[in-house]
């Protein structure tokens, strides 16, 4: 029935008052389930009520209630959240989920209250987590500005440097992508000390920020490392999104390699690269597919 009424909008004001009546009573029911669905109701058609509680549902399904919350009184908000925080601290094995944890500091950016979010995702980080679980978070850090992300994203690469509990694959799985020239810098730092599969992970993270202004520093460092004996063909894409002279003259030189893999990406690269630019030079270098 609760969550009837949840996914429909008919309930009309007389109606509206006499279910709040209803369900204040239920408020502090003991049943979690029931619990989660009281609460998106109430917060639904009474917030003030709902805000008027001592005791708050600390759920992914609070998502819902704290939006409206930071908007109509910001301080029960913030208490809400760091109520969570100081649980976590005292029982992060009980009271730890990464999302919830991001969804929060994600809505104190969205209603601009950097400074919270800085100072929340702080105390995380400082605190008992597991680092595999930070690194699950670290998403969020694409909502932040770009220095603090870098400052973050660096304190956690060494932490992982320092553990011998996670992979460095963990970090590389859950990179975010920030639009900065030191992320660029931080990812060849990083591509490193990594294998083959995880420096092609790491290259296709930097497409999607087009890192013209490093083209001369990725060509020497794929050169460097084809020439090592890694086979980095996913690599290669972030050369066609550049699509300069320079990439082309680079990727040119491995038409005629023996590795099919690298001749097959240096064709659909540069292939790519001129018919952006609206030119027919692939029809006459086809043979070098095969």
């Amino acid at each position: 029935m609760l969550e009837h009424l949840l996914n429909h909008n008919d309930i009309n004001e007389t109606e509206q008052v006499i279910l709040m009546d209803f369900l204040e009573d239920y408020l502090n029911y003991p049943d979690e389930l029931v619990l989660q669905s009281v609460y998106k109701l109430v917060a639904k058609y009474n917030l003030q009520l709902l805000l008027k509680q001592e005791r708050v549902y600390l759920n992914r399904s609070m998502i819902e209630f704290l939006k409206p919350t930071i908007n109509h009184n910001f301080e029960k908000a913030k208490r809400i959240i760091q109520k969570y925080f100081e649980l976590h601290l005292k029982n992060p094995e009980k009271y730890h989920d990464h999302l919830l944890i991001r969804d929060m500091v994600e809505i104190l950016l969205e209603n601009k209250r950097l400074s919270n979010a800085i100072e929340l995702f702080n105390i995380y980080l400082d605190g008992p987590a597991k680092i595999i679980n930070i690194v699950h978070a670290l998403k969020i850090l694409e909502k932040f500005p770009s220095d603090y992300a870098m400052n973050v994203l660096r304190k956690i690469k060494q932490k992982i440097i320092d553990s011998d509990a996670v992979k460095m694959s963990s970090l590389v799985f859950n990179l975010p992508l920030i639009d900065d020239s030191e992320y660029v810098k931080f990812c060849l730092e990083l591509a490193e000390t990594l294998l083959e599969w995880e420096i092609d992970q790491v290259f296709s993270a930097m497409t999607f920020i087009k890192p013209y202004k490093f083209e001369i520093s990725i060509i020497a460092f794929l050169r460097r490392k084809i020439m090592e004996g890694y086979n980095l063909v996913a690599a290669f894409n972030v050369l066609f999104y550049i699509g300069t002279q320079k990439s082309i003259e680079f990727l040119s030189q491995f038409l005629d390699s023996d590795n099919e893999l690298l001749r097959n990406k240096a064709f659909g690269c540069i292939k790519y690269i001129y018919e952006q630019d609206n030119l027919l030079w692939y029809n006459n270098e086809e043979k070098y597919q095969n």
